[in-house]
């Protein structure tokens, strides 16, 4: 993967905060967490420090103060969670949890539902994911169905440091759950999970999207990184449905990074698709695909966004020549990556009392073209030359012909040194890659072996 975006400084929590503003409602009052698991008693070993709590990444809510896009309100209201209180929007957290209550190797699982009252009858999937080199990687499940009080078991579970767990609730064919974690050697574990209704009509969820493209140009493509940040500020669990979204005109070589995350994207007819579940809480899905590139200086790309989009942002790896443009951006700011790589970067931040945005539009200009179509026209020169001595020989005196033959060789000589030195400045500037460069250099020296025997 590419990975030029800071995914931190991108995915922080003003943004988290202006999407809870953006999707609060009125009526979003908070509600007390009544508990719904019995009482654990951490487990001390000898010297060991108490085993505490483990929360799972869902969404953060900001502190009043933070920093918001412009045409946001301001949050003074939220409150944030780590003070334990519920800003109304947000549902519990799923956690995990070690007690010497449940033996070692046993897994006691709470569905709790969005107002964390006790989930009977939902079913839980248990993932079991072991790693082995000499072996290879194997992935099992079991499932178990919770009781009347939203409790269910699974026993003979491994606590094998190779080992990580994640556990998931089923509900109308999709799957969603926690972070992966692992089981240790002193006490069993308490595991909170919730599951929400589910909603397959955006307009039903709580859901933004935060989009970001990078292109790089290669020798023969522009290589594409696309990552979508979605959060989920409600209590249902958005399941796309049929959602498609367009990528340029003839793009190829679909690669989508492989992630523990619920949600997914696929390739489909015209470009991607998005599939899986976004339960309460931030997630992300990152893709890449290539477009062929000519050898023109300027070249125009257009994709969908995904619905709900508050923020876009675009990037372009090039030289200090090129040109990044976006339709309604404003121009990008030059930066550097980590390895010193120029790059030009631009966002924007949609305001959601205006309609909303659908598509990305964009064109890269001043991209660096080696002349092929020169060197084309230096070998031609050569022909000429060839041709117009063989001329000179039949139909004029020799002495003539070999000054004309002389003149034209030192003029086609000339130019395909020019080709040569113009060809290293690109290499060096890094303007070109070394498929291009080894190609045209190849061309060039071939040009000058075979004019060299023209006048001897």
């Amino acid at each position: 993967m590419i990975r030029i975006f800071p995914q931190k400084a991108l995915a922080g929590r003003s943004m988290v905060a202006s999407l809870a503003v953006a999707f609060a409602t009125a009526s979003a009052q908070a509600q007390p967490a009544d508990s719904a698991l019995p009482s654990q008693d951490p487990v001390q070993q000898g010297p060991e420090p108490a085993l505490t709590t483990r929360e799972t990444d869902t969404a953060n809510v900001p502190a009043a103060g933070d920093a918001l896009p412009p045409g946001h309100p301001p949050v003074d209201s939220i409150q944030a969670a780590e003070d334990g209180t519920d800003p109304g929007m947000m549902p519990g957290r799923d956690t995990v949890s070690y007690s010497n209550s449940v033996p070692v190797g046993a897994l006691e699982i709470h569905v709790l539902d969005a107002e964390n009252r006790p989930v009977a009858g939902a079913t839980v999937l248990v993932q079991l994911h072991r790693e082995s080199v000499s072996e290879g990687n194997t992935e099992t499940k079991r499932e178990v169905v919770t009781d009347t009080a939203g409790v269910g078991r699974v026993d003979r579970l491994l606590t094998d440091s190779a080992v990580s767990y994640r556990v998931k609730v089923r509900d109308g064919g999709v799957s969603y759950g926690m972070q992966p974690f692992q089981l240790n050697e002193h006490a069993g574990a308490i595991v909170t999970i919730h599951r929400y209704a589910l909603a397959r009509d955006l307009k039903q969820a709580m859901v933004a999207m935060q989009s970001l493209v990078f292109v790089e140009p290669k020798d023969d493509v522009f290589q594409f990184e696309v990552v979508y940040d979605m959060f989920n500020v409600g209590k249902t669990t958005w399941v796309p449905d049929r959602l498609s979204l367009r990528l340029p005109s003839h793009w190829k070589a679909f690669n989508a990074q492989q992630s523990g995350e619920d949600v997914h994207v696929e390739s489909a007819e015209e470009g991607v698709r998005i599939t899986g579940a976004v339960a309460p809480g931030q997630h992300q899905v990152t893709y890449t695909f290539q477009v062929p590139r000519e050898n023109t200086p300027n070249a125009s790309f257009e994709l969908d966004l995904p619905p709900n989009t508050m923020m876009s942002k675009v990037g372009l790896a090039s030289g200090r020549n090129s040109e990044l443009s976006v339709e309604g951006f404003a121009d990008p700011e030059p930066t550097a990556n980590q390895n010193g790589q120029h790059l030009l970067v631009t966002s924007k931040t949609y305001d959601r009392s205006t309609q909303m945005p659908t598509d990305l539009r964009f064109e890269v200009r001043g991209l660096p073209t080696i002349g092929i179509g020169r060197v084309v026209a230096a070998v031609l020169a050569v022909v000429v030359a060839a041709l117009g001595l063989l001329f000179a020989l039949t139909k004029r005196g020799r002495g003539q012909a070999e000054r004309q033959a002389h003149s034209l060789h030192e003029r086609a000589r000339e130019r395909l040194m020019e080709e040569l030195a113009e060809l290293e400045s690109a290499k060096v500037n890094g303007q070109i890659g070394p498929r291009t460069y080894e190609e045209t250099r190849s061309t060039l020296i071939e040009a000058l072996v075979r004019l060299e025997p023209l006048t001897d």
